[in-house]
């Protein structure tokens, strides 16, 4: 499982430093509200480039990036402490602290354990504002400290932590805190064991210190010894989910109100812990727009995600040395003729590619010659083929437009559909609908880890193969690679808890297969359902398994409002009423279009009758070639 994983989670900033992180940085609109100076949520599933963005805040990242870039927020005014929510701190510390029996005891074992690592961080963004000089300092000369004045500002700082010696330098300050934390597992042991808190706080006393206390006077004597009072600094968490709860509270509390010259970029999944909290309407809890920006990390529309995905996936191939900077990324991959085409609604038929038209009306004749269902919709709309047109100018324009996805979709995978018999499928259904422009990368939700992922596919299958890039062969290798990495991952994943047991994959599949059966298996519908809404009975009895797939990314929440407080999921409950739809990532693995249509109930799914008389025929993909790993490194981005 653990390899598995792995391959998904390759692309990820954790373990990159600022300045690799900067070097293949593409910023996405979402980045520039990031910058504002005001606290900031960033929610989004594994991928979505959550911990990219916040590494980008930190002084070094912020200066390579500043010398290649153009931006018009003030970004270099602000310093970003970046703290990240690793198992040291937060999953290993809660396995050590879980015997202590007083919950009260536990969260100051867990404060002060995160208090040491912020301290590290917090001289780590110091020394680095100083020799980047990306903000001014009044001792600094070429980008340093001398030793004394060094040796004075450790020794302050170190007070604020109750340090016993006087550090000479940063480096020995931070190698004290280092200690300090190692010393956690002995603490907490004597703690689970009946040793009296206070007696135990005596012989270490920093074990009561308040992080946001100690953050705000460090920030206020660095201000004054080294810049300047103003100067604003940014306190940069990341992966709030696996923070344990009590610490949690305490991290997000000074959201409400805190000094002036201090920000807040936190980073969550969107069904964690914290989502609950966020999304509460306690008067004491934080809440949306008025304490915090939310920056959700996913995307409504296509064309949100195209612009940003294009630039990331084109570098990405780029740097392989497979494609030049200057080239066309449409002629590169090759034009798809399969693509539904929906935004080019209000441009004159005239104006469009002559491939474009005719490759539509030649799907909207195949599946009229082969479907009798067809027939009739056609005949019912008045709509003739050879007059096809998808102008909003004209009558049947807006639902030619609207239904040539479903057409293409159901064309593919049909060989037949009769009144009397029903639908019977090709023996032999390949992947055309989601190889080249715009399908491949649509594919990928425009998740910067996904993007590089197929990228690289791309590249491993083009190298292999001795193909092009926009060898139909070499797409369908790479296509099979990638979903088959995500839906591997999915059914291995863990699970529990479940009234009734799946894995993630062989849930999803349960869903995938109903949409399946409405699209290309019913009588032919212009609007079938693509999309669910989660119902009580479907929150109750699958909750759990609908969380972990948003987490993941597999699930797509599609009813996002304008200012993202709808990011939040709180729990099992604060799924009800929620709208979902399947990854298009998963899509070639159940044959589904790369759209998003109307909602169904969930709970509809598992209760369908005619679903079950389906689910002989029900085609589960099977590619026509197994997929190789790639043996290269990966870059561990995103």
């Amino acid at each position: 499982m653990d390899n598995i994983i792995s391959a998904n989670d390759a692309y990820n900033a954790r373990h990159k430093t600022p300045s690799e992180v900067a070097r293949d940085f593409i910023p996405s609109p979402e980045f520039g509200k990031l910058l504002r100076a005001n606290n900031c949520i960033l929610v989004g599933p594994r991928g979505s480039g959550k911990t990219t963005y916040l590494k980008m805040m930190q002084p070094q990242a912020m200066k390579n990036w500043l010398e290649l870039q153009s931006v018009k927020e003030d970004a270099g005014a602000v310093i970003g402490i970046f703290v990240a929510a690793d198992v040291r701190w937060a999953k290993q510390l809660e396995l050590v602290t879980k015997n202590i029996k007083n919950d009260d005891v536990r969260d100051l074992m867990h404060e002060a354990s995160f208090v040491n690592f912020l301290g590290i961080s917090f001289i780590d963004a110091v020394e680095k504002a100083i020799q980047t000089r990306l903000v001014k300092s009044s001792l600094a000369g070429d980008g340093e400290l001398n030793r004394a004045a060094e040796a004075e500002l450790a020794h302050r700082i170190s007070n604020f932590f109750l340090v016993k010696s006087a550090p000479p330098s940063f480096s020995s300050f931070k190698h004290a805190l280092r200690v300090r934390q190692s010393e956690m597992p002995k603490i907490c042991f004597k703690l689970s064991q009946g040793y009296d808190y206070d007696e135990v706080e005596s012989t270490y006393p920093y074990l009561g210190l308040s992080w946001i206390d100690i953050i705000t006077a460090c920030i206020d004597t660095v201000g004054e010894v080294v810049f300047t009072p103003e100067q604003r600094w940014a306190v940069l968490i990341d992966e709030l989910e696996i923070v344990p709860a009590g610490l949690l509270n305490r991290l997000l509390q000074p959201l409400r109100s805190t000094s002036g010259n201090i920000l807040f970029k936190y980073a969550l999944s969107p069904t964690g812990a914290a989502s609950k909290i966020l999304s509460s309407h306690d008067e004491t809890d934080p809440t949306q727009g008025n304490d915090y920006t939310t920056v959700p990390l996913w995307h409504n529309t296509k064309d949100h995600a195209k612009f940003f995905t294009r630039q990331l996936f084109w570098k990405a191939l780029v740097d392989k040395g497979l494609v030049k900077e200057a080239e066309d990324i449409v002629r590169a991959l090759g034009m798809s003729g399969f693509s539904a085409d929906e935004e080019s609604g209000k441009t004159d038929e005239k104006e469009k590619p002559e491939s474009t038209i005719e490759d539509r009306k030649r799907a909207f004749s195949s599946l009229k010659e082969k479907d009798e269902s067809f027939q009739d919709f056609l005949f019912s709309k008045k709509i003739q083929i050879e007059g096809l047109n998808t102008s909003d100018n004209t009558v049947s324009g807006t639902l030619v437009r609207k239904i040539t996805p479903l057409v293409n979709m159901r064309n593919h995978v049909l060989k037949k559909w009769t009144i009397k018999e029903g639908a019977k499928k090709r023996s032999k259904i390949g992947l055309q609908p989601y190889l080249h422009y715009p399908n491949l990368l649509e594919l990928t939700e425009g998740n910067p880890r996904w993007t590089l992922n197929l990228a690289e596919c791309i590249a491993f299958e083009a190298q292999t193969k001795g193909g092009g890039i926009a060898s139909q062969g070499v797409q369908r290798k790479a296509v099979d690679s990638f979903v088959s990495r995500f839906s591997s991952m999915l059914e291995v994943y863990p699970v529990g808890g479940e009234k009734v047991q799946f894995t993630l994959r062989g849930f999803l599949k349960k869903l995938s297969e109903f949409l399946h059966a409405k699209i290309c298996l019913d009588k032919f519908s212009p609007d079938p359902a693509l999309s669910f809404v989660v119902d009580r009975e479907a929150a109750d009895t699958y909750g759990d398994l609908i969380l972990l797939c948003i987490h993941l990314g597999a699930l797509v929440i599609t009813d996002l409002d304008s200012n993202g407080a709808a990011a939040f999921v709180s729990g099992r409950q604060g799924l009800v009423g929620r709208k979902v739809r399947i990854c298009y990532r998963l899509a070639p693995e159940w044959f589904l279009p790369l759209r998003t249509g109307r909602s169904v109930t969930m709970s509809r799914v598992f209760s369908d009758k005619k679903l079950k008389n389906h689910q002989e025929e029900t085609y589960e993909h099977r590619f026509e070639e197994n997929a190789k790993p790639t043996d290269k490194p990966q870059l561990d981005l995103f």
